[in-house]
């Protein structure tokens, strides 16, 4: 039996307690991913202070809630196993090298 999933527009993520998420296996809590147009990625992006033109995607977590988030410009969507590394390793690999 299938599962029912919710979807709508924004990228609030206080507004997901009434969603039935999907947890992977082996997680505790879900992962959100947002596949977003240019302008609502590049508005999320400067919300998190970085640069949109310079990114494709980008990954929250850690952030005030128990929930991870993985942003992805609509044309970048080769990005989700690299974003997805981040949250697994909870930790930003690009500062660290």
């Amino acid at each position: 039996m299938g599962r029912k999933l919710e979807f709508g527009i924004g990228s609030d993520i206080d507004d997901v307690e009434d969603l039935e998420l999907w947890v992977p296996q082996g997680r505790a809590e879900p992962v959100l991913l947002y596949v977003l147009a240019d302008g609502p990625f590049d508005e999320e992006a400067l919300k998190y202070g970085y640069e949109p033109q310079q990114i494709g995607g980008f990954a929250v977590w850690g952030e005030n809630t128990m929930i991870d988030v993985i942003y992805l410009r609509h044309n970048r969507l080769d990005l989700l196993v690299h974003e997805w590394r981040h949250i697994e390793e909870a930790r930003d690999y690009h500062e660290s090298t």
